[in-house]
């Protein structure tokens, strides 16, 4: 069955090009520095008003990380390299993006993100 809604035009292969009157959608990138990180992110760049960034991530970049997430208006910028949280840190801060960090190779696995708005909780 065909989609005929007014709301929506749609391209030969089902992608949505134009939601007139729907908020932006938000995105998280994995892998932003990236091949596939930085063709999304062009993407998104040539769709201006269709996508709000939420979330950025890299392995070690964090030159390349922080530029993006500026660039992008990200909300959040993770760093997998738990020893580039620093300099990441003090890159974003004038933009009020903020900055996390951990993870890396091992995976998320018992692990808290280290972020400038973390608080520990107490209890079990």
């Amino acid at each position: 069955m065909q989609d005929r809604s007014p709301m929506r035009a749609r391209t030969g292969a089902g992608v949505a090009m134009e939601e007139p009157g729907r908020a932006p959608r938000t995105l998280s990138v994995l892998g932003a520095t990236g091949s596939v990180g930085t063709s999304t992110l062009d993407l998104v760049a040539h769709h201006p008003g269709r996508f709000e960034i939420m979330a950025l991530t890299a392995q070690s970049n964090v030159g390349a990380l922080a530029e993006l997430a500026i660039a992008h208006r990200a909300r959040l910028a993770v760093i997998g390299d738990e020893a580039c949280y620093g300099e990441l840190k003090e890159r974003l801060r004038p933009h009020g993006i903020t900055a996390a960090a951990g993870a890396g190779r091992g995976g998320v696995h018992g692990r808290r993100l280290r972020h400038g708005r973390h608080r520990r909780r107490s209890g079990p």
